[in-house]
């Protein structure tokens, strides 16, 4: 497998990661919709609770509005009767008296049905007592709301049997202050401080999802708990619809990353085999002077078009060179290159200077000198030729420093590359015998904007005047750009503001004319 692993590894990675992230977005969508399940059945208990208690509610103002002074009387008694038969919500309507049910729709009373004391009384005088078991319904437990003296009946399972047919929820309602009114299953007091103010709730404790509602018209709160067992349920059947589709796209990312790789393996003989065809070309972009706009030189970048006529990105070549011992024949491909272009153009402008970039192992390789003497051989002088060396090359290799000044003692300039995307400080460029240094596009690109690195351009542009060394700025776009960086002392710069890169013949054409 060798250093190739790598790829096998993040293939294995690939083709498992829409698997992972199919089963967490099954989980966490089975969650929510178990949250939002839960919640619309906490909705529906506070929606039949309401209206037991609205009921409730109109009888008691019914039998208070007919202020009969004898409320057992055989008319009141009717009136009991009337407003239980078209009432629901309530098994009963009546009148109590300390304590006591005297009389009901049921009839007199005799003796009366204690009730108790009142376990809740709320700020209209609303007394709740619960849990009463009362001879009208023997065996089972009942809620009483006593009012003025009206009395109602109501039956707790009203609310408990609304999710008859799911015996594992457990469901309820509570008043505000946390007593159980109604309820089926374990209620935990502690699920009611979860609610605070709030108009509802959903969470998880323990085994089970709560939901909580809280009425806009009564002092009511209704809850639900769903065991979380059911995410999972919901969470494995989802996942199983996802799954293929999952596999299918981690297949096919697996694939491609597997291709990839194997393009990498590749990918060095091929480059090999098009510099024995001469597959490499150059083309070049302008540097100008920005107070003149005249072409005083050009960068020499390399570029690969395959026989078919496709273009290989130098993003993609050029690391896979480096990578792999090649960087050296492209840099000498290049210098051969040059030697072929420059003649032409410089005899339309003799003192034209070309910048060539020189890699990391290009600065620490002794062949870099023979191979930049024998450029000078064809012809080129030292004034024509600036080399370029990235800060980080410079940087993390100590040879490089004796490479460069050789370089220099050759008549070449040394211009440091991409500057301040490394290292960039002041101590460094006096140790090192520079020329000149290039403002890297992505301060340029701030220029003029809120950006955090707004101002590193104008730092920069600053370091570098005041060691004296000449500023070209790089990827300048607009206008405004340049009028920056001419108003605050930067001598030159390239762009597509001036100029793409473009092939030798083009670029000598265009030197004979007016503008260059």
């Amino acid at each position: 497998m060798g250093k190739h692993w790598p790829y096998v590894v993040l293939a294995v990675l690939v083709l498992l990661a829409p698997v992972a992230g199919s089963w967490y977005a099954a989980r966490q969508w089975s969650q929510q919709a178990e949250f939002d399940q839960a919640h619309l059945m906490a909705l529906s208990v506070m929606r039949r609770s309401e209206a037991v208690a609205g009921q409730a509610e109109a009888a008691a103002n019914r039998l208070i509005a007919s202020r009969n002074p004898q409320p057992c009387a055989p008319a009141n008694l009717t009136l009991m009767r009337e407003i239980a038969m078209g009432s629901s919500q309530l098994l009963a309507v009546g009148y109590a008296e300390n304590d006591r049910l005297l009389c009901s729709s049921l009839g007199l009373h005799d003796p009366p049905i204690p009730l108790g004391p009142p376990r809740y009384v709320n700020s209209l005088g609303l007394e709740l007592r619960t849990a009463l078991r009362l001879p009208l319904t023997p065996g089972l437990t009942r809620v009483v709301g006593v009012r003025k003296n009206t009395a109602v009946v109501l039956a707790p399972e009203l609310i408990t049997d609304l999710y008859a047919d799911k015996p594992d929820i457990v469901v309820g309602v509570s008043t505000g202050t946390g007593l159980q009114i109604a309820g089926r299953g374990a209620f935990s007091p502690r699920w009611r401080n979860r609610l605070g103010k709030a108009s509802s709730v959903s969470f998880i404790d323990g085994g089970s999802v709560i939901s909580l509602q809280r009425s806009s018209r009564f002092d009511l709160i209704t809850y639900v708990a769903v065991p979380v067992q059911h995410i999972a349920t919901r969470a494995n059947a989802l996942f199983a619809n996802l799954l293929p589709v999952a596999l299918l796209i981690g297949a096919f990312s697996s694939a491609a990353v597997l291709w990839r790789g194997r393009a990498q393996r590749e990918l060095p003989a091929v480059i090999r085999s098009a510099l024995h065809h001469d597959e490499f070309f150059l083309t070049y972009q302008p540097i100008v002077e920005l107070a003149t706009g005249r072409w005083v030189g050009a960068e020499a970048l390399i570029r690969w078009q395959r026989p078919d006529g496709s273009m290989v990105r130098p993003d993609v070549f050029i690391p896979v060179a480096e990578d792999n011992g090649l960087i050296s024949l492209l840099s000498c491909r290049v210098l051969e290159l040059l030697a072929k272009d420059a003649p032409e153009i410089l005899a339309r402008r003799p003192a034209f200077r070309f910048s060539v970039n020189l890699s990391q192992h290009d600065l620490t390789d002794p062949q870099t000198i023979d191979h930049l003497r024998r450029l000078l051989g064809t012809g080129l002088k030292p004034g024509n030729l600036t080399i370029e060396a990235t800060e980080r090359g410079v940087m993390e290799k100590e040879a490089a420093t004796d490479i460069l000044r050789q370089i220099r003692v050759l008549g070449m300039r040394v211009a440091i590359d991409d500057f301040g995307t490394g290292y960039a400080n002041l101590a460094y460029l006096q140790n090192f015998e520079v020329d000149a240094i290039k403002i890297d596009k992505a301060f340029v690109d701030t220029i003029g904007t809120r950006a955090v690195t707004a101002q590193v351009a104008l730092l920069i542009i600053e370091m570098g005047k005041a060691l004296s060394l000449d500023l070209v700025a790089e990827g300048v776009e607009t206008a405004g750009q340049a009028d920056f960086l001419r108003d605050n002392g930067v001598r030159y710069a390239q762009g597509w503001l001036y100029a793409r890169a473009m092939p030798a013949g083009e670029l000598a054409t265009r030197l004979a004319g007016p503008v260059t």
